[in-house]
């Protein structure tokens, strides 16, 4: 056959080469051994493998075969380093034993990438771990071998001298040469950590499975090798010097002398002798900030709504893979698809099915992320910032890579917070930010799927949010990358759903489903069809009404009632399930306990834990209460019977739920839906008030029965006489240990610290209270303002966002911070606020009043007239600071109407309250302090920087390409204001392309406007260096407007600025856009060309390429390379005094340049390339650069060689007296070229 003849025929040709070509030594690891075999049955099983392949016969040396080394890998493998003599290529070897001999377990490799254990102490009893890192370009293996030889010291000398060690080598591909990696030095670090964690978790001889070792990490480098690049190597780490170059430094040819006894000693030392502490490795730093802020961003009930939510039963939802509108959603790109229904509807566990779904579909191809709104939950579980600190969540954990600019933010932010007034948290805006990055980032490799349950929730405002958010991160990501979905469900009320997008209707799609469901429930009870349908059609798209009423069937069936009797118990029932919900709580036997559970669950400011709960439903306001009393009483039921309890007087409306989050569990007591929430809150806590007409003064007092068995618990507690030893927080101890103690002997503490406050603010409108709520803080013994401090350790431990006082003051301070009103105005009745002092860190009632924002409170401060309205802190922050930090408008309002109000006065970090305002991006508080014409535009902070310039400063951020919504209408709102010169002087020094395009939009005589060194906007977009920057350069140049011939202060033209740009764009914009002068200079006389070798020099390695465009592309129109400044010196003199190779190539290729011209010193180009000889074989980088700059002389400007030794004699004499390998050393190629292969011969 034709086929198979060429096969032979390439075969024949690939053994003849074999055959022909000389032998070498090679090695090649091995891996996957089985765990304890021998090196005689490895080498038996590598000669026969060598023996089934022909070419293997012919180009391999068996008898050469040695195995050097085998070491653990894994529980069960072992990885060998093997050498042959051969003549094939290493890649080719390892390739043909593979396949020869692929009945064996064994895997072949030739690049040694990752980890490669080459020793390991027998029993696993090592000291320590040396691991070895090879420099860019080099091979993991090679580069620690003897020169001539197959001896690697780390593997053959090292575990002889220090036995009780484990060697590895980590190989990586950094080739340089056309090499497309966009990799950088941190990402190859964290690399290599993934790679060490990797390794740790297969290692077996830890108990756990995981390899640990204490001490430090150390590099044996010179210090500049360490210092330098930042891969591994830190200041703070044990450098050592070796005196030797690269070579030497890490291959030896013996292990008796040089070197390598001069590493062995300092090993043996940092093996044997440990410190006890050593700094983290930046890339450690990293992960422990990344699992930082993954705990920052989590929070209590999380992921619960999600996990509570049932699976669709059996048989159910099936319909939605066929749905038109799930399928037609399912072909978007860019699409959002809504499931509306009814409440009780199932929209929950449909959109839970719908979720499974798309997972079953990508697989792991895609990024799922999802929130369950969860207004029966904690604030974070039903708003917006919950929303973001979720799903941000799920990104840093699923793709870090994504954004890991939101740890570095997270751990900056943290770090910089030290005064009293910054007590950091997350900022919904930035999240926001955060999350459009990830996105935009995921999108171009992998498809997005984003599902959010329960919208209406969230109340309409923050829905109506959400929706522009989203419909925004969709039109602007149009057409961007992969897939991106979202899937919304909502009730029809509040109506935010839009007309035009994709929606199920689920009333009208989930009867099947609910006749399943019921066939389901009912068929242990039942086998009548018609006692099924019946309960399915009334139901009429309830899965909440089929539920209850399948229950109430199960539980007559239970009692043994007649199917006479089920049916007309079911026929009875009314149709709507709140009906149903008023006959379940009216059938409540035990009404006072009832409503105690009942307020407790709806009432509460978050949700209770069972150990609270357990409590709650003890507690009783009495005069003669005591916790040993309560806990005696009826009502303090077990912890094991607790479930029972909450379900009996609840009628079934309560349950308790687990919180399973991954940094803590606890189980929480919650409505078993929404509509049952909504009843009682409406309804059902009236039908069982006895007491009360209406449904305002039921709930007012029932929060006064709260406030005050939360009073009653804390009283017990403060007072103790061992509560200061409980809540002392030591050296060696922490607020959270504090906490711990306090929780584990008084469950309800949590509680009733954080929300006494709470509800006494909703409860003081009930008739006597306020006067109740004033004696007990005017009482002198006990004193509970006084006490309240004990708690500000334990209450800040979690964050605990307390709106109360956190040092000692008194009634007036608790009343203003609490929002207690009614407390307030017979406060002031009996208090002068002149005579009131400030509490130790200087706060006044007026600033933590506008801290919380109590606008009704800071009305009644300001109308005494007696408030100090400028007082300020120990930071020095005033009323305005507090106001303007938090975005508090309404108060804001009331400060400026107050005339005496300072809006000037800085805190100690120099900033007003107009400059917090634009920090926190409160676009809102800022609109009121320009409108009042109280606020000084030109006021700068103490680094200089104006209200406008911090704003622009502030919308330049790493982790966004476009300005925030918030900063952008700040930034238009202060350029309208501003004037025209602070406006110039810092809306230009941004890189964003939108911030340029909004200040020209906004204030357009800025176009022509120079700031003060006579710089247009024009000459700024051409020297910044972004992509989008070059968009607006591209702008402004069309512009008829702009002067495209303008001169700044130092005489630079706008093509000067252009040429300094490294990123090269700006150039190329301008030369295809307008014809400037190539030749026009500067006040020191340098053309454009000079500016731009100025540039391409100064650049760092990696920009190199970009950076010498600009060079090329002025040189191509016809810039004169040779042109001279005021010091006679010519762009060539510039690139060799800064030793820059590559743009002396450019620039000496171009053909024209002089290397002959002199400047003011009298120096040429080729005398500066003479100068920069090296003086000693250290000196690597001066060699390099002397040798290939006299080889480009040479080679491009026809230099005679008798030239060159002319014009340095000196040189030449002291050269030709040095050994000649000495000069072979320092460049044999050029030294043959200057003296004659004959003489270097002779």
């Amino acid at each position: 056959m034709p086929e198979d003849y060429e096969l032979n025929s390439k075969r024949r040709k690939v053994h003849l080469e074999v055959l022909g070509a000389p032998k070498s030594r090679v090695t090649i690891r091995i891996d996957r051994i089985p765990k304890d075999e021998q090196r005689k049955t490895l080498l038996d099983h590598l000669n026969q493998i060598l023996d089934r392949d022909d070419i293997l016969k012919t180009g391999v040396n068996g008898l050469s075969l040695r195995v050097h080394s085998i070491a653990p890998f894994s529980p069960t493998t072992e990885c060998a380093t093997v050498s042959f003599e051969a003549s094939l290529p290493s890649k080719d070897l390892a390739s043909r034993l593979g396949c020869a001999g692929s009945d064996f377990p064994y895997q072949y490799s030739h690049d040694f990438d990752g980890l490669t254990p080459l020793y390991s102490c027998p029993g696993g009893a090592e000291l320590c771990s040396v691991i070895a890192v090879p420099g860019l370009g080099s091979h993991a293996l090679g580069s620690w071998k003897t020169p001539g030889s197959d001896q690697v010291w780390l593997r053959d000398f090292l575990p002889q001298d220090l036995p009780k060690i484990r060697v590895l080598i980590y190989g990586y591909d950094t080739t340089l040469q056309d090499s497309a990696s966009k990799q950088c030095f941190a990402g190859l670090g964290c690399t290599l950590l993934e790679e060490l964690v990797d390794f740790r978790t297969r290692d077996s001889r830890g108990e756990d499975g995981v390899l640990r070792k204490d001490g430090p990490k150390r590099l044996l480098v010179t210090r500049e090798s360490a210092t330098s690049t930042g891969l591994v190597g830190t200041a703070d780490q044990d450098n050592v010097e070796i005196p030797a170059d690269h070579s030497g430094l890490v291959k030896f040819r013996s292990q008796d002398r040089g070197s390598y006894r001069f590493v062995l000693k300092r090993l043996s030392k940092l093996a044997k002798q440990p410190p006890n502490k050593v700094s983290r490795k930046p890339a450690e730093t990293m992960m422990h900030s990344t699992q930082d802020c993954l705990k920052a961003l989590a929070f209590s009930g999380m992921n619960s709504r999600q996990h509570d939510i049932k699976r669709a039963a059996e048989h159910t939802c099936e319909w939605l893979r066929e749905h038109q509108a799930f399928k037609e959603w399912s072909s978007l790109r860019r699409g959002m698809m809504w499931i509306a229904g009814h409440p009780g509807s199932g929209k929950s566990t449909l959109m839970k099915h719908a979720r499974d779904l798309v997972e079953e579909v990508f697989k792991d191809d895609a990024l799922t992320i999802s929130f369950y709104f969860h207004n029966r939950g904690s604030d974070l579980q039903k708003n917006l910032l919950g929303l973001f600190r979720s799903i941000l969540h799920q990104v840093l954990e699923l793709a870090p890579k994504a954004v890991p600019e939101l740890p570095a933010y997270y751990h900056r932010q943290t770090q910089n917070v030290s005064e009293e007034g910054e007590k950091w948290e997350w900022d919904l805006n930035q999240l926001q930010d955060f999350f459009k990055l990830a996105i935009t980032r995921i999108l171009s490799k992998d498809p997005v799927n984003i599902f959010i349950d329960a919208l209406d929730e969230a109340g309409e405002p923050a829905a109506a949010d959400l929706i522009t958010y989203i419909s925004d991160l969709i039109s602007k990501l149009s057409g961007h990358g992969q897939r991106l979905s979202v899937c919304c469900s909502c009730r029809y009320y509040p109506n935010v759903i839009p007309e035009c997008d994709i929606k199920i209707h689920l009333q009208k799609e989930n009867r099947n489903d609910i006749i399943k469901y019921v066939q389901h429930r009912l068929s242990t009870a039942t086998s009548d069809p018609h006692l099924e349908d019946l309960v399915s059609t009334r139901a009429n798209g309830s899965f909440m009404w089929a539920r209850l009423v399948s229950e109430q069937v199960l539980e007559l069936t239970r009692q043994g009632e007649t199917l006479r009797k089920i049916y007309a118990e079911i026929e009875r029932l009314p149709s709507e399930v709140s009906e149903i919900y008023r006959e379940v709580i009216l059938a409540a036997k035990n009404y006072p306990n009832t409503l105690r559970l009942l307020q407790w669950t709806c009432f509460s400011q978050r949700p209770l834990t069972i150990y609270e709960l357990q409590w709650a439903l003890a507690l009783e306001v009495r005069t003669d209460w005591s916790m040993q009393q309560c806990q005696e009483s009826e009502n303090f039921v077990p912890l094991h019977r607790l479930r029972q309890r909450i379900n009996a007087l609840s009628c079934g409306l309560i349950e308790l739920v687990d919180h399973g989050d991954r940094y803590e569990t606890r189980h929480f007591a919650q409505f078993i839906h929404q509509t049952a929430k909504d009843f009682v809150l409406d309804y059902g806590i009236l039908l069982l008030s006895a007491t009360s007409r209406s449904l305002e003064s039921a709930k007012a007092s029932l929060h006064c029965i709260m406030a005050e068995c939360c009073l009653q618990y804390l009283t017990a507690v403060l007072f103790r006489d061992d509560i200061d030893d409980l809540l002392l927080v030591t050296e060696n101890t922490t607020a959270m240990d504090a906490e711990a103690r306090v929780v584990a002997m008084f469950p309800m503490m949590p509680y009733a610290a954080q929300s006494i406050f709470y509800h006494m603010r909703y409860g003081q409108e009930i008739a006597g209270y306020a006067q109740n709520i004033m004696d007990i803080l005017q009482r002198p013994d006990p004193n509970f303002c006084k006490a309240l401090v004990k708690l500000k350790p334990w209450r800040e431990s979690r964050g605990h966002s307390l709106q109360s006082p956190k040092h000692d003051v008194g009634p007036v301070h608790v009343a203003s911070a609490s929002g207690l009103t009614e407390l307030l105005s017979r406060l002031l009745v009996n208090f002068s606020l002149s005579t009131i002092d400030q509490e130790s860190k200087g706060r006044t009632p007026l600033s933590l009043a506008a801290e919380f924002g109590r606008a009704d409170v800071v009305r009644m401060l300001l109308a005494t007239g007696e408030t100090k309205v400028n007082a300020v802190s120990k930071h020095q922050w005033t009323a305005a600071h507090w106001a303007a930090s938090y975005g508090h408008e309404t108060v804001m309002k009331h400060l400026i109407e107050t005339e005496a109000m300072n809006f000037s006065l800085k805190n100690k970090r120099g900033l007003t309250a107009a400059f917090l305002a634009i920090d926190k991006g409160h676009e809102g508080i800022l609109k009121l302090l320009i409108r009042s014409n109280r606020l000084d535009l030109r006021q700068t902070d103490r680094e200089g920087r104006t209200l406008l310039s911090h704003a622009c400063t502030r919308s330049i951020g790493a982790f966004s390409t476009n300005c925030r919504t918030t900063d952008k209408t700040i930034i238009q709102l202060l350029l309208k204001k501003c004037p025209s010169t602070i406006a110039s002087r810092t809306a230009w020094t941004g890189p964003r392309y939108s911030m340029h395009m909004l200040c020209l939009e906004t204030v357009p005589e800025l176009i022509e406007e120079p700031d003060n060194g006579g710089r247009t906007p024009l000459s700024w977009a051409a020297s910044n260096t972004t992509y989008d920057c070059a968009n607006v350069l591209g702008s402004l140049l069309r512009d008829s407007r702009t002067n495209k011939f303008s001169v700044d202060k130092n005489g630079a033209t706008l093509l000067h600025h252009a040429a300094a740009n490294v990123g090269h764009r700006s150039t190329e914009v301008v030369l295809k856009t307008v014809k400037l002068d190539l030749e026009a200079k500067d006040s020191r006389g340098r053309t454009p060309l000079f500016w731009a070798v100025r540039a391409a020099c100064n650049t760092d390695p990696w920009s190199k390429h970009s950076a010498g465009k600009s060079v090329e592309e002025l040189i191509e129109h016809g810039a004169d390379v040779n042109s001279k400044d005021f010091d006679s010196r010519t762009p060539l003199h510039w690139a060799m005094n800064r030793r820059d190779y590559h743009v002396v190539r450019i620039l000496v290729q171009s053909g024209n340049a002089d290397i002959h011209s002199k400047d003011k010193d009298g120096h040429s180009p080729l005398s500066l390339a003479l100068q920069a000889r090296p003086t000693t074989a250290m000196e690597q980088d001066k060699q390099s650069f002397w040798s290939n700059s006299l080889r480009i002389f040479l080679e491009t400007c026809s230099v005679d060689v008798d030239e060159i030794r002319q014009e340095d004699k000196d040189f030449w004499s002291e050269w030709l007296q040095q050994p000649l390998h000495e000069i072979a050393a320092k460049g044999l190629a050029l030294t043959k070229s200057l003296i004659g292969p004959e003489l270097l011969e002779a």
